[in-house]
């Protein structure tokens, strides 16, 4: 039922900061599926910039989608339900990117107006898709979708460098696509000891669930989203995001590429997460005058070029 559909797009909102008459900033959630990675950026925005995050459904208990183009497809159809006319400011780290993208896509492929996108550092997905390479990305988002994961579940231990083989044989195992990853993940973590302290299964096995799912569903990611909206990516200098090159707007347009000193788990962290949000506002101020070319006029994006390397500049200067 429609009022159904309405229930499930308001538990996948969470109003991470309400004060303020602007657009929000809506950021989407990562492997895991919660948006409490957030938190450090929404304190660092200046008071009276209104943040949403979008969680998956997997946390009201719901099926997950089954490939990532249905759940942009649900994310973009629930923002346009919830802000009927624009204009939309997405962002997202890691998978989240990805996801802000997407929907930043399919809102435009709408005729509705994208001021912003920001993706922090978000790997390649689309790679995945070739077997030859897919298994060392694989290995890459389990590290590090085990390491956003691990930061905040205390009876999960950290990981070093050195695990890096040890994780490419679940990587492997994973790629297989087992009937049931969240015992193939319990039992690696229990044999390799990185589960601490006694837990009640149940809970540990709901956290595994959302990892192991959205492990899964990255190999599901088969391009990456083209966006005509002004586009900031930030990358981790010791993270697993894609470079400038990877993300692209149409036409061509300069993509706005900021490499900041952390690795993937810090990058939403002190004293980096700082500097996302500065350059955020930066980005918005900037283009939030400039109309955006909805219908497509004759000379689509000439102000917003000048504009944007204009920001550019503005991001570096300091």
């Amino acid at each position: 039922s429609s009022a159904n559909g309405a229930t499930v797009a308001e538990n996948l909102f969470v109003e991470l900061r309400r004060e303020g008459a602007d657009a929000p900033l809506i950021c989407f959630h990562p492997i895991g599926g919660d948006v409490s990675c957030y938190a450090e950026l929404v304190e660092s925005l200046p008071a009276g910039f209104p943040v949403w995050g979008v969680q998956s459904r997997l946390l009201s208990g719901q099926e997950e989608h089954s490939n990532v183009e249905a759940m942009i497809a649900a994310y973009a159809l629930a923002i346009r339900t919830r802000i009927p006319t624009g204009p939309y400011r997405l962002c997202g780290f890691s998978l989240g990117g990805y996801l802000a993208a997407g929907v930043a896509e399919q809102l435009e492929s709408e005729g509705l107006p994208v001021d912003f996108v920001g993706v922090i550092d978000c790997p390649d997905y689309s790679r995945t898709a070739d077997a030859d390479i897919a298994r060392e990305h694989l290995t890459d988002f389990i590290l590090s979708g085990y390491q956003e994961f691990a930061r905040g579940i205390p009876y999960l231990q950290p990981i070093a460098d050195i695990d890096r083989p040890a994780f490419s044989e679940l990587a492997e195992a994973l790629r297989r696509q087992p009937n049931d990853p969240v015992t193939l993940l319990l039992d690696w973590l229990e044999s390799h000891k990185y589960i601490r302290g006694e837990l009640p299964e149940l809970t540990i096995k709901t956290h595994l669930n959302r990892l192991s799912q959205h492990l899964l569903l990255v190999n599901t990611c088969t391009r990456i989203p083209r966006v005509r909206a002004p586009l900031a990516v930030w990358r981790a200098a010791r993270g697993i995001g894609a470079n400038g090159q990877t993300w692209r707007r149409d036409d061509d347009q300069p993509v706005s590429e900021i490499v900041l000193n952390a690795d993937h788990s810090e990058i939403l962290h002190q004293p980096t997460v700082s500097e996302i949000a500065r350059q955020i506002v930066v980005m918005i101020n900037a283009y939030s005058d400039t109309p955006n070319n909805v219908g497509g006029d004759s000379h689509p994006g000439k102000p917003a070029q000048r504009k944007s390397e204009l920001a550019l500049f503005d991001l570096e200067s300091d």
